[in-house]
């Protein structure tokens, strides 16, 4: 099989800068970036707020998450054409095929079939459940209402990776599916 497929979408968004931006929200940049600092001065000086091991302790929490807010989530990828905002609805994991299963036996190569045929019907009425190697990344534009699909599948702990291009629902479609893929992601 192809192994020339973006490992997730983000990576799809990012070999694609003709089509898509990253913007970087720098009030909410800012924001968190106060806070970490703030937080980082209770870890030095717990003693401001009171005495112990608590304030340090939660001090550091709040840092930790201060940071991962400032550098990881206060960046958004944007559609060049429709200037909206790609938001993550979620990942369904198909109920079929089971754990340790070969890759690319027949419960992989019926789901990969509907999603290379376009089959949104039977795909979203499939079964999900957790912890299953097949996995369909969903991503939407919704003010230009554009759905962004990767269809992916673990390989072993360390190798999950796309398994067929990415597939854009966009139009009468959009409307027509959107409810049932999130509803499938978020089962």
């Amino acid at each position: 099989m192809n192994n020339n497929y973006p490992a997730n979408l983000y990576d799809y968004f990012r070999a694609n800068p003709q089509d898509f931006e990253l913007r970087t929200n720098m009030l909410k940049k800012a924001i968190w970036g106060i806070i970490t600092i703030a937080s980082i001065v209770l870890i030095i000086y717990p003693s401001l707020i009171q005495d112990g091991w608590l304030v340090r302790g939660l001090a550091i929490l709040i840092a930790l998450i201060g940071l991962f807010n400032t550098f990881v989530m206060s960046s958004n990828f944007y559609s060049k054409k429709t200037r909206g905002k790609i938001t993550g609805i979620g990942t369904a994991k198909f109920a079929n095929p089971p754990r340790g299963t070969e890759p690319y036996g027949p419960g992989d190569m019926r789901i990969i079939n509907m999603y290379e045929d376009e089959d949104w019907d039977n795909l979203t009425n499939e079964k999900t459940t957790h912890d299953r190697p097949m996995q369909l990344q969903i991503e939407a534009d919704k003010e230009g209402k554009v759905i962004y699909l990767l269809l992916c599948r673990y390989f072993s702990n360390a190798d999950f990776r796309g398994i067929a291009p990415v597939k854009i629902i966009s139009g009468a479609d959009y409307d027509k599916y959107i409810a049932r893929l999130i509803n499938l992601a978020k089962n």
